[in-house]
């Protein structure tokens, strides 16, 4: 393959293995990295180029194989660090701790809205759960919950690990 060979058919698929890479890696420019490494590797092997019957087909699997590469190298590249090296400070800026509060505040208003039993049940009074009085945790009619301590909903709970009806 000389440097006429190249321009008149491999530079012209250049576009559709931009398109495949892009689809691959998901950024135009780790896709525009992955076509140059093609070429690049293309080029460097022109003289052994003549055994390949489908040029067009060893360029996309190269670009299909390489964007696998630079997948792969991506994703060890953001692992999490080790414990003991964090050197980000996850604290919140001064708008996201205001945006915190007012959120807060909203819930904390439409929860004092609601009636005395729905309130309980969403925020339980310390030392209490909400109980399923059918033993159905599937049935959260209001009429089948009610508030108890621990010790009387395990009293509640009736056999435990018998056969069931179904």
């Amino acid at each position: 393959m000389n440097h006429h060979d190249f321009k008149t058919n491999i530079l012209p698929i250049k576009n559709r293995l931009f398109r495949f890479a892009l689809r691959m890696v998901g950024q135009s420019a780790e896709a525009e990295d992955v076509v140059q490494e093609v070429f690049i590797k293309l080029w460097n092997n022109r003289q052994h180029m003549d055994a390949v019957t489908n040029i067009e087909a060893w360029c996309i699997t190269a670009t299909r194989n390489l964007s696998i590469d630079k997948l792969r190298s991506k994703h060890q590249r953001l692992q999490p660090m080790r414990a003991g090296f964090d050197l980000l400070d996850h604290s919140a800026t001064p708008y996201e701790a205001a945006a915190g509060q007012d959120v807060f505040e909203q819930v904390r208003r439409l929860m004092n809205q609601l009636p005395p039993m729905h309130r309980d049940i969403m925020q339980p009074p310390k030392g209490m759960v909400v109980d399923h009085i059918d033993h159905n945790t599937l049935n959260n009619r209001w009429c089948n919950l009610r508030l108890v301590t621990p010790e009387q909903n395990y009293a509640n709970a009736g056999p435990r690990g018998g056969p069931t009806e179904y």
